[in-house]
């Protein structure tokens, strides 16, 4: 017994040792099966990590921010470029307004606010006017790209005079207006230049100057601006592991089976393992040292 017990013993110890060579020798496979679960597990660590920050980005309740003074354009690159454009500018009570919406922003009238129209030699209609100075506008931001912070185009300027009622400063009692604005800019001003329009209407309608700007009783509008609301998605907590785990954690076991199966079939081709049966070697033996490495 004691014989038979040192045979399997030693058996062991050759038979692990010899397996030991082969896995250094294919050194490759050893470490794919090695690092395989470890990349696997990083794998998914990471893509939770971006389920998690990608299904996080609720934000029901954003944070409002008030509307600021308008602000001068600034030129790039050496360009110079406009503040405001407008049109028309035959109008008189156009001017003024745009003349007072200077002065509360601090913008240079004809160099920062620069209005454009048709001459008033052309006998245009209305309509034709409207449409001539849409064009107007139009190709002068196409062909002046990135010079032009803002542009405004006042419509009821083309309704003929009496139709509409005026009131203080000769301004209609509904100003109607297009603003034109980059949408593609990180900071289009147009909600700014909403506010300051809106609001230096209803100073002059008002009768007022814009000196009396600051005044308690001078028409002022408080606005604020933010983002559209971001709900908590439904998907949020979503669990890879619990969804792909399956199929992720398949591959480790499927590559040590892949080796470990090429490894046998090898030794069976080569009749390595019938050699080793030949000189005496137990069966037992040789399945435990392969379920063991």
């Amino acid at each position: 017994m004691s014989f038979l017990r040192s045979s399997f013993v030693r058996q062991l110890q050759v038979l692990g040792k010899k397996n030991l060579l082969l896995a250094l020798r294919n050194w490759k496979g050893t470490l794919g099966q090695i690092l395989a679960p470890i990349f696997i597990v990083a794998l998914l660590f990471a893509m939770q990590g971006i389920s998690n920050y990608v299904l996080s980005q609720d934000n029901p309740h954003p944070t409002p921010s008030p509307l600021q003074m308008y602000p001068k354009c600034i030129p790039h690159n050496n360009i110079p470029c406009t503040s405001i454009i407008y049109a028309p500018n035959n109008v008189k009570w156009v001017n003024t307004l745009m003349e007072s919406v200077s002065r509360r922003s601090h913008l240079e009238y004809g160099v920062d606010v620069v209005g454009m129209g048709h001459p008033p030699s052309m006998n245009y209609n209305p309509l034709q006017a409207l449409i001539h100075d849409n064009d107007t506008l139009n190709t002068y931001i196409v062909n002046n790209p990135n010079t032009t912070q803002n542009a405004i185009l006042f419509t009821t300027a083309y309704v003929p005079s009496g139709v509409l009622p005026t009131m203080g400063g000769g301004l209609p009692l509904d100003v109607g207006y297009m603003l034109l604005y980059n949408a593609t800019a990180t900071s289009p001003y147009h909600m700014e230049l909403m506010r300051l329009l809106d609001e230096t209407v209803l100073l002059l309608q008002s009768n007022k100057t814009v000196s009396d700007a600051d005044s308690s009783s001078s028409p002022h509008i408080h606005a604020s601006y933010a983002m559209f609301p971001v709900p908590h998605l439904r998907v949020a907590g979503f669990d890879i592991v619990a969804a792909y785990g399956g199929v992720f954690f398949y591959l480790p076991p499927m590559i040590t089976f892949f080796i470990i199966l090429t490894e046998l079939v090898m030794e069976k081709e080569t009749h390595l393992r019938l050699g080793m049966r030949t000189m005496g070697l137990n069966n037992a033996v040789y399945w435990i040292v392969w379920w063991i490495t």
